[in-house]
């Protein structure tokens, strides 16, 4: 994920289109790690009904000043909790701040 405005996966999500792409080798997987692997292949897609998110979905989610990509942990009143794949909760965010999922 980027903080680029040209982002091609941002782009896509913003035009209804889904974004396929492959996790390259090396760097830092950060928080994801321990479900994200080198060289994996993922599609994200945009969401078209809140209600097609579910606990465990991998998101794209708009973050403060970034976009963070992280699991949805909980579901309570249209409001996800974030959590990173190592356990670390992040905090909750509405329906309007997931801009994609896995």
């Amino acid at each position: 994920m980027s903080k680029h405005k040209n982002d091609p996966l941002l782009e896509a999500l913003k035009e209804g289109r889904s974004y396929t792409w492959t996790t390259p080798d090396g760097g830092n997987l950060a928080s994801m790690r321990e479900a994200i692997k080198h060289g994996q292949t993922l599609t994200m897609s945009p969401i078209s009904d809140a209600s097609e998110i579910k606990v465990g979905d991998f998101v794209l989610v708009k973050w403060h000043q970034s976009d963070i990509f992280h699991i949805v942990g909980e579901i309570r009143d249209n409001q996800f909790l974030i959590v990173n794949s190592l356990g670390k909760v992040n905090g909750w965010v509405g329906e309007k701040e997931i801009l994609g999922r896995i």
